[in-house]
């Protein structure tokens, strides 16, 4: 994982405790919403997922590809530059420097996701049929070294379980601790995380009571890279495979255990959603994109992610341009479930993609935003801002605009070489960024360092 150096000691007050309201169904609330599966893949970006196109080399994913022919594909879908920030965001709706999660939660850090904050489990607990509430993987919000499940079960999840931080050397797939929803802690397991992982799932969609919820976040295929089994893969990876050969085959597994997991979901009664936490780790990015516009950064590879909606009231065979942030998954499913994801003095920054998931309108968003941020070195945070062509970055008192028109990637700075109509597109980005800055400047932020 990308390390930075930072002078200066890793403690923050933490954010300012939010009032204690709850969640309130809404008037006009169906009496059971649908069955809620989200699927979160880790460190995956749009060029490494078949169904997008945007290479000539993606990693063979049969089983993401038809899930995006089933409903909707989104192109342009924004998370932050690393997880725990997006994690965040996608739970509470909220941009997460609010939640001061502004950077990776790191294994000794002092800070959490707040229990004040309002979770999609918490807020599913409000539908006219709450829900049950299920999630497996990883958390990634609260410290590696002091982690337990209760933190998770506190947020509106009654079960929890999985290997809940990231691995670690020397952890592998085939050799990671289990901790159990029961508080139990198994080191040393050995069968394939991923399979693990989904045979949970699995048991979970079988046996839940309706409606249920159930938030499946995969390791894969975050690190450490390492050849899957032969079984879940077309044929064996090589033993002298390069970095992204393992990465791409260990996106495979996923994909081949995703389709055991979905061949026990009745999409007409579950609301499925898989999308991406973060772009793809640089080492792992194959050319002609640039390995250092990776995970970590604001460039495209690093925060453009897949994202599938397939479920009851979404049309098959969408593909949107809409623009999309991690931070509208909270009041989507909330509109699904029937709750009002807004609580009187806890904003939200997600909007609801029913108009768009629906057909009836084409975009719900002006503009995309995302950041990864440094409470005490605000020189060393990475900004971006993006309408539907042109996009602005921000990193210390750099800024850099570029046109996004008809290309995947970021393309060369062309903020001095703009006609009078994209001058003002120009102007327009920036008086947004700055109306984010001043709306978020005032929230808690991560202390500033982390993994």
């Amino acid at each position: 994982m990308t390390s930075i150096l930072l002078l200066f000691a890793c403690s923050s007050p933490g954010p300012a405790p939010l009032p204690d309201v709850p969640f309130r169904a809404r008037d006009t609330a169906p009496a059971s919403g649908p069955n809620v599966l989200v699927i979160v893949l880790d460190d995956v970006a749009t060029d490494r997922i078949g169904a997008y196109g945007e290479h000539e080399q993606p990693a063979h994913t049969p089983t993401i590809d038809a899930l995006a022919a089933e409903g909707i594909r989104f192109t342009e879908a924004y998370a932050h530059p690393v997880c725990s920030p997006s994690r965040a965001s996608m739970l509470t709706g909220r941009m997460a420097r609010r939640t001061g999660i502004g950077f990776n939660v790191r294994p000794d850090s002092d800070h959490r996701l707040p229990d004040g904050e309002g979770t999609l489990a918490e807020l599913l607990k409000a539908a006219p049929s709450p829900y049950a509430t299920y999630g497996i993987g990883k958390w990634h919000l609260q410290p590696r070294d002091t982690q337990t499940v209760a933190h998770p079960m506190s947020q509106g999840f009654d079960r929890w379980e999985g290997a809940i931080g990231n691995l670690v050397l020397p952890d592998s797939y085939t050799d990671y601790t289990w901790y159990g929803a029961d508080g139990s802690i198994q080191e040393h397991e050995s069968e394939y995380l991923t399979t693990r992982e989904i045979d949970r799932l699995v048991d979970a969609v079988q046996t839940l009571p309706e409606p249920w919820f159930a938030w499946g976040a995969l390791h894969a295929p975050h690190g450490p890279w390492t050849a899957p089994p032969d079984t879940l893969l077309r044929a064996p990876v090589p033993d002298d495979a390069s970095g992204p050969d393992l990465y791409d085959a260990m996106l495979e597994a996923a994909d081949t255990e995703l389709a055991r997991l979905l061949a026990h979901v009745d999409r007409s009664d579950t609301l499925v959603v898989l999308l991406g936490d973060n772009g793809t780790p640089k080492n792992m990015i194959r050319p002609p994109l640039k390995t250092e516009h990776g995970k970590g950064t604001a460039f495209e590879a690093g925060v453009r992610v897949p994202w599938i909606v397939v479920g009851p009231g979404v049309p098959p065979g969408q593909v949107s341009d809409a623009l999309v942030s991690v931070v509208d998954l909270f009041p989507t499913v909330a509109e699904a479930a029937g709750v009002d994801p807004v609580r009187p003095g806890v904003p939200i920054d997600g909007v609801s993609l029913w108009p768009v998931l629906s057909g009836d309108q084409p975009s719900v968003r002006r503009f995309a935003f995302s950041e990864k941020a440094y409470r005490r070195n605000d020189r060393a945070s990475l900004r971006m801002v993006r309408d539907q062509r042109f996009k602005l970055m921000e990193r210390g008192k750099k800024h850099t605009l570029h046109d996004l028109q008809g290309r995947h990637d970021d393309g060369p700075d062309v903020s001095t070489s703009l006609n009078p109509a994209d001058d003002a597109a120009f102007e327009a980005l920036k008086k947004e960024l700055q109306r984010v800055k001043l709306d978020l400047g005032s929230a808690a932020e991560s202390p500033g360092c982390g993994r």
